[in-house]
């Protein structure tokens, strides 16, 4: 016997509909909580990611030259002659673009569940996510673009060097 409130007040009320309160708790979670997580998430495997980056360019016909032998290889490098805050090059854009991001992808989500009929299913469901995929992509599309460019500059012979977010966008 439970004397106290339930702690997950996204529960549906009686009639099924969810509280007020619960909307308003979704809401903040999907503008604020979110992209705070995807932020710290990203925080920590970001380095990997621009490792990953730098050796997929490093064979490419416009790179200066074949820097990397293996990804510890790069990742020592990397720390050594241009220091740790290298492995985070484009990570401003990435932090201040998820809460935009997020809306955008989640409210591509609500667009999918509101356009595509049916009960929910695996291919209803898939619908929905594409749609919701495009309508994010408007957003994480340019800022994939800035993150890639400040990750591999230096690396392309002739290739310009950014020294901000925004001019790598452009």
């Amino acid at each position: 016997h439970h004397d106290k409130m339930s702690l997950d007040e996204s529960e549906p009320s009686t009639s099924g509909r969810q509280s007020a309160s619960s909307r308003s708790s979704s809401w903040w979670s999907t503008i604020v909580a979110g992209p705070i997580a995807g932020v710290c998430a990203r925080l920590c495997v970001y380095p990997a990611d621009t490792l990953k980056a730098r050796l997929q360019v490093q064979g490419g016909a416009l790179a200066s030259q074949h820097l990397y032998h293996s990804t510890w290889d790069a990742a020592r490098k990397v720390f050594v002659h241009e220091g740790p805050l290298a492995f985070y090059r484009g990570f401003a854009a990435v932090a201040l673009g998820s809460m935009p991001a997020n809306v955008a992808y989640f409210s591509g989500y609500e667009l999918g569940r509101s356009m595509i009929p049916g009960e929910a299913g695996l291919l209803r469901d898939m619908a929905v996510g594409a749609v919701a995929q495009m309508v994010g992509g408007v957003v994480f599309t340019p800022l994939d673009i800035i993150k890639e460019r400040m990750q591999v500059q230096g690396m392309l012979a002739g290739g310009p060097q950014y020294r901000s977010s925004m001019q790598a966008l452009t």
